[in-house]
């Protein structure tokens, strides 16, 4: 049975990822072809042994490539990892010490000292391709192509999930978190950011390219007199900060023929706070099941995922927006 930490699998991934055969890298590209023979082996035996190695060497490939390409997880929310049938818990605090004012000798009320804990409720995501077992045999099929275009699809679809309930989260927060504007100025942007610089801990704007390059006009207008930082938009597209703030571009790919980006290209995240208010579970590891079809010798496996998401503010809400509008 196949191991994650298997050399075939190491090889296969240092492939997705462009690196077999280069200096830095130690496996060459006689390694590849060696794995690749060896998947070959597999295809043509066809046994049911031989499917399920298969489909490990995916589950694997799979599991470490979602891990890798889920930056908005990274950048926006508290993740959370647990074994197959757990519940995540995340907590949320409720109330601080409250101070009164008092004569001399007088009692305060006293204060609860509380948090909220949210159990976040998981949901399956889920791939089915199907291949001709004889384009693996023959090698017209590469286990770095299937396992890429799963893994690809699958995160696509998790990640767009989480951003609507995200964007649907921020739109509640109230005015002082979130703004809607066709027009960004920078007295309306820097009222907004001031909210979450309060909150200390690295402040930070986070977007797709195209919602940052709204920035240039207010980092225009506010740093008139810094050449350098006009420099740093026209030579790199934009200023790594802004009034104390990281200034953070997502990766957002192209993800089909109209060439539309995954994430929304309209939004700005503004980010506070230790704890971020996004909260994301993945409940287990990927998970494959894998059979023949003897009509037509076709080979298919279902690549499962259990993950969720939910806003969970506590006292206040630690990610803002602003929306540019039509």
């Amino acid at each position: 049975m196949a191991n994650r930490n298997d050399d075939i699998v190491k090889v296969f991934l240092a492939d997705v990822k462009g690196q077999v055969g280069k200096e830095n890298c130690q496996w060459k590209l006689s390694d590849l072809e060696e794995c690749n023979e060896i998947i070959r082996n597999y295809a043509r035996k066809g046994d049911p042994q031989s499917r399920w190695q298969i489909a490990e060497v995916t589950t694997f490939m799979v599991d470490d490539l979602l891990k890798q390409t889920e930056q908005l997880l990274n950048e926006l929310a508290e993740v959370k990892t647990v074994a197959n049938g757990e519940k995540a818990q995340f907590a949320a605090a409720q109330n601080d010490v409250t101070a009164y004012i008092l004569a001399k000798g007088g009692t305060p009320l006293r204060t609860k000292i509380a948090n909220k804990y949210v159990t976040v409720d998981t949901i399956e995501i889920a791939a089915r391709p199907y291949m001709n077992f004889q384009d693996l045999a023959t090698g017209r099929l590469n286990m770095s192509d299937l396992a890429t275009s799963a893994a690809r699809e699958i995160s696509y679809k998790k990640i767009r999930y989480i951003q609507d309930i995200l964007n649907a989260a921020v739109a509640t927060v109230g005015e002082n978190g979130y703004l809607a504007t066709n027009t960004l100025n920078a007295q309306a942007f820097n009222k907004v950011l001031a909210t979450f610089r309060r909150m200390g801990s690295n402040p930070r704007i986070i977007g797709d390219i195209g919602a940052l390059d709204n920035l240039d006009s207010v980092i225009v207008d506010d740093y008139k007199y810094a050449p350098e930082s006009i420099e740093n938009i026209l030579r790199l597209g934009v200023v790594g900060h802004y009034k104390g703030a990281t200034i953070v571009g997502l990766e957002n790919p192209i993800i089909d023929y109209a060439m539309n980006p995954l994430l929304d290209t309209d939004i700005l995240y503004l980010m506070g706070g230790e704890v971020p208010s996004l909260k994301v579970v993945n409940e287990g590891g990927v998970r494959t099941m894998e059979q023949q079809n003897i009509d037509d010798e076709s080979y298919e496996m279902v690549i499962r995922q259990d993950f969720g998401a939910a806003w969970v503010a506590g006292k206040f809400p630690t990610i803002g927006a602003v929306k540019f509008t039509a």
